[in-house]
């Protein structure tokens, strides 16, 4: 009886702890400024699937950085695989905080690079 007693709250905190969770998936992603007016998806070279990261660490309470945005994630992606637009885009939140400890959140883009 009793481990069935600290088994459960452990469970909760595993599901605290730790969680990530799906953004939005997008056909067409990019933060550039460029004309669309004849686009479509053969007009471009494709490229490989490229990723990007905006990420925080949190160490004790402290965080590294005062702010996240999916847009210097994307911005990467777009950099990493050195394209103009992403396809098939998709956008990711994962978080990890161990209280007073260490913690972890990450922006991540993911995507088929497209270069004009």
């Amino acid at each position: 009886m009793k481990t069935r007693v600290f088994l459960l709250p452990a469970l909760l905190c595993g599901c605290f702890l730790l969680g990530g969770c799906n953004r939005g998936d997008f056909t067409v992603l990019t933060t550039k400024n460029i004309p669309l007016n004849n686009f479509t998806c053969d007009s471009g070279k494709s490229g490989l699937c490229t990723e990007g990261h905006d990420t925080n660490h949190i160490i004790i309470f402290f965080s590294t950085k005062p702010y996240l945005h999916f847009e210097e994630s994307i911005d990467d992606a777009l950099k990493n695989g050195n394209a103009d637009i992403l396809t098939n885009a998709r956008l990711t939140q994962t978080a990890f905080y161990i209280p007073y400890i260490y913690g972890i959140c990450d922006l991540k883009t993911t995507g088929t690079a497209v270069k004009f």
